[in-house]
């Protein structure tokens, strides 16, 4: 049973080291519903725990509208993918750089110490928010491993 014990602890403090985040691309548009109206594309990075429509106008845990330069896919008006993506800041920690591996990208934080700060898996899925006279449609696309959002 000891064992055992030591096993669930163990598992229990690495689960608490690890803070995933999601990176999402998708349209937010006024009541009419599409560009002409003034639909813009928007990138979001947010910490997983802050996934919810009310956190997600809050920039504590979430960067909003923070694609830097390339693309990393998603809905309507999305930048395609690329080699190499940044976004700004998430958790107080300032530019991220993403570099693709294979079918995942590898998360360092710019001018850092080269450390590996994150994995990115491709995900899939919708997060719809209402805001009454706007609404955002995001498309699900990484689901990153990290630590840099631990609270």
């Amino acid at each position: 049973m000891k064992a055992t014990l030591s096993s669930v602890l163990l598992l229990g403090l690495s689960l608490g080291v690890m803070a995933d985040f999601q990176i999402m691309c998708g349209p937010c548009c006024d009541a009419g519903g599409d560009f002409s109206d003034g639909c813009y594309s928007d990138a979001i990075i947010s910490a997983q725990n802050k996934l919810g429509c009310s956190n997600l106008s809050n920039a504590n845990g979430v960067a909003t509208n923070s694609l830097i330069s390339g693309g990393f896919g998603g809905a309507l008006g999305c930048p395609e993918a690329t080699s190499f993506f940044q976004m700004g800041g998430l958790c107080g920690v300032g530019t991220l750089n993403f570099y693709q591996n294979g079918d995942t990208y590898i998360g360092y934080i710019d001018g850092g110490d080269g450390s590996q700060v994150a994995t990115c898996y491709g995900t899939s899925g919708t997060k719809s928010c209402d805001y009454g006279a706007a609404s955002c449609a995001w498309q699900q696309t990484w689901y990153c491993d990290s630590y840099i959002c631990n609270e």
